[in-house]
């Protein structure tokens, strides 16, 4: 969720990041040892509904409601990066073909 632990690439590693400062915005109570704790949807629900002390409905309400906008912000990011990507022009057009034309 939070991806500390050997991120498969940069794009998870930044990712991770950005969820790390936007829960800490929600949850500022979460410390290190959380983020690199956590894994699911349910555990952090658990740490809000024990730091807090709200209902277990209601931290799994306001997880999900958190995870439902992060997941919001990724696809739209994904978006405009291959939006770019694919504005780029493509580096081997007009290259020259070798052929065999002897």
């Amino acid at each position: 969720m939070f991806s500390l632990n050997n991120p498969s690439n940069r794009a998870d590693e930044e990712r991770g990041k950005l969820n790390r400062i936007s829960a800490k915005k929600a949850w500022p109570f979460l410390t290190p040892f959380d983020f690199a704790s956590i894994r699911t949807e349910g555990q952090l629900a658990f740490v809000v509904r024990d730091r807090t002390g709200m209902s277990k409905d209601e931290a799994a309400a306001q997880v999900h409601d958190w995870l439902v906008v992060q997941e919001a912000k990724q696809k739209a990011t994904d978006a405009v990066i291959l939006d770019e990507v694919h504005a780029r022009p493509d580096s081997s057009a007009g290259a020259a073909v070798p052929t065999n034309d002897n």
